[in-house]
C-alpha cells in the first residue's frame, strides 16, 4: 500500500479511469508521486537521462509530470499532461 491517502482510498476509481483511457494502472501506482491532502502528481523519472557522460555522475534531472489527480468534493478529477500517453499508455 502507498502512504498516499488518495491512492489508497480511491484505488478502484483510479483503475477505472486508467481502463477507460487506455492507461497502465500498474505504472500509475508504481511511479514516484508527490502529494498533499487533495492532490497527487504521478511522476516519471529516467535516471539514465540524468547521467553526466564525462563525469559518470547522476544529476538531478527533473521528473516529468505524467498525471495529476485532484480530489474535490469527494470526487476525483484527472488531468493528463503532454507526457501521459508517452509514459502511461498500454
Amino acid at each position: 500500500m502507498s502512504s498516499c491517502k488518495i491512492i489508497n482510498e480511491y484505488h478502484t476509481e483510479i483503475e477505472k479511469y486508467c481502463v477507460t483511457n487506455r492507461l497502465d494502472s500498474d505504472k500509475v501506482f508504481s511511479y514516484p508521486k508527490s502529494w498533499d491532502n487533495d492532490t497527487v502528481v504521478v511522476l516519471y523519472h529516467d535516471a539514465e537521462k540524468g547521467k553526466k557522460e564525462l563525469l559518470g555522475e547522476i544529476s538531478s534531472a527533473p521528473a516529468a509530470v505524467v498525471l495529476k489527480i485532484e480530489k474535490k468534493y469527494n470526487c476525483l478529477k484527472f488531468e493528463q499532461t503532454q507526457y501521459t500517453r508517452e509514459y502511461l499508455s498500454l
